[in-house]
Order: structure tokens, then sequence, then C-alpha cells
């Protein structure tokens, strides 16, 4: 099914087709209509350092591939003639 009948008369069809509107640039960069207003702390993201978790994960990835990479040197070492 397509979705492109474009508007006619003011009556909106039984698939419209899809509209993009933009809204008027604003000098901060970050765009949106309530770019003047200051941020809720509430919704604010603790930035203050690394997950725990994840440097832990991390170390661990790190672990498991240097010794799969180190079981995979050694029996090509004991295989080769």
């Amino acid at each position: 099914m397509n979705w492109n009948q474009p508007e006619k008369h003011g009556k909106e069809p039984e698939r419209p087709a899809p509209v993009l509107e933009f809204a008027k640039a604003t000098g901060d960069k970050h765009g949106g209509d309530d770019a003047s207003e200051p941020a809720d702390a509430s919704t604010a993201t603790d930035t203050s350092g690394p997950d725990p978790l994840a440097r832990v994960l991390g170390a661990v990835a790190v672990a498991v591939v240097a010794l799969v990479a180190a079981v995979l040197v050694r029996r090509r070492r004991t295989t080769t003639p």
C-alpha cells in the first residue's frame, strides 16, 4: 500500500504522504523550541566517572582474548615439527 497521496482542498486523504517540517534555526546550535530554558537537574546524567561494571567486564574480555591467543600460539608451536 502506498502512502503517497497529497492533501487536496484542505482534506486529509486516506493514505497521506509524509511531510517533514523544519523549525527556524536558533543561534545556540542546539535546535528545538525549548533551547533557551535551563535543563532540569533531575534529568541530568551523572558523568562523574566511568562505570565500575563496564571496567570489570572490559578487563575480563581482555583477559579472555589474551588467554585464547596464548592457547592458540602454544598449540601451533607444539604441532609444528
